[in-house]
């Protein structure tokens, strides 16, 4: 489990998504809105960390 955290908060954007979520709900539009990848790719970040943090949370 926590290997699997660890390779989840490995990828940058995903730590910028949980920065950007942290104090607010936003859409995956709204997130992908910050980086240049589209709200699909966002959802598949969302997807993995949500995951991991069932996993560990």
């Amino acid at each position: 489990m926590i290997q699997q955290t660890i390779l989840a908060l490995a990828e940058p954007r995903r730590r910028e998504i949980l920065t950007l979520i942290q104090d607010q709900e936003m859409s995956s539009s709204a997130i992908a809105a910050h980086f240049d990848i589209t709200a699909p790719a966002v959802s598949q970040h969302l997807k993995v960390l949500s995951g991991t943090m069932r996993c560990c949370g």
